[in-house]
């Protein structure tokens, strides 16, 4: 869908796309509903890694397009930091039992 729009008009939209995403996202995360909040976050927990996995299986294609620095460090970091959740959410929940 993006790819055919003007690149300019695309990176535009696709930065633009990630708005409302973001919105929900951090409101199910913060949700004053604790049983909403913590699904929330390992659902995040599991897209980061998920997300970063994606990006390295695409990596070597023709187009690829998230070889930056920035992008990079946005994806890998964003893996490294839902693992570290996941682990410690873990780790809780059997500590408890």
């Amino acid at each position: 869908m993006l790819r055919s729009l003007p690149e300019e008009v695309g990176l535009t939209t696709f930065v633009l796309l990630h708005i409302p995403i973001f919105v929900v996202l951090m409101a199910l995360v913060f949700s004053s509903n604790a049983r909403t909040r913590g699904l929330a976050r390992i659902v995040v927990g599991v897209f980061l890694l998920a997300h970063a996995g994606l990006h390295t299986l695409f990596a070597a294609e023709v187009g690829y397009e998230f070889s930056s620095l920035v992008s990079s460090i946005l994806i890998f970091g964003g893996a490294l930091v839902g693992g570290l959740y996941l682990v410690a959410s873990y780790k809780d929940i059997h500590h408890r039992q």
